[in-house]
């Protein structure tokens, strides 16, 4: 494989990996307008992914029973270090030697707020990886509310 091929590859995994995670952000808000009683259409579904795994975990604990929120909490906390590798392709710039043809990239290098500067070599694997897993924990999210 040459390596604008690779590149092809890597772009081609991050836009399957961006599309399930923007599926999952939208069957967690569904679940926070579900557990809230907000409509789905409202602010529920405009709020940042960590703002609706808070609120569907605090609202699954209040109303369900505790083996059934349980799973849904496990769940949203497997979410969060998701969400966050996502930001991590999304957000990071991605790095690349400088010359010739252009290679696959290397890594991402991105600061976050706090000032830490986080690095992540960026592998095929990893992306197919990450788009898979965030696939399951949708259908899990989905599962969860009887919809699938």
């Amino acid at each position: 494989m040459n390596a604008n091929s690779d590149y092809d590859e890597l772009c081609r995994l991050m836009g399957l990996m961006v599309v399930q995670a923007g599926y999952l952000e939208c069957a967690i808000g569904e679940l926070a307008a579900d557990l809230t009683g907000e409509d789905r259409e409202g602010p529920v579904l405009a709020n940042p992914a960590s703002r609706n795994i808070a609120i569907c975990k605090a609202e699954a604990i209040r109303q369900e029973i505790p083996e059934r929120s349980r799973a849904i909490c496990m769940t949203l906390d497997a979410c969060t270090p998701a969400f966050e590798r996502r930001h991590q392709y999304v957000h990071g710039l991605w790095v690349w030697t400088v010359g010739g043809t252009l290679p696959p990239p290397k890594h991402t290098w991105r600061v976050r707020r706090n000032g830490d500067v986080l690095e992540k070599l960026i592998t095929p694997e990893d992306l197919r990886d990450l788009g898979e897993t965030m696939s399951r924990l949708c259908d899990d999210v989905y599962e969860w509310m009887g919809e699938n």
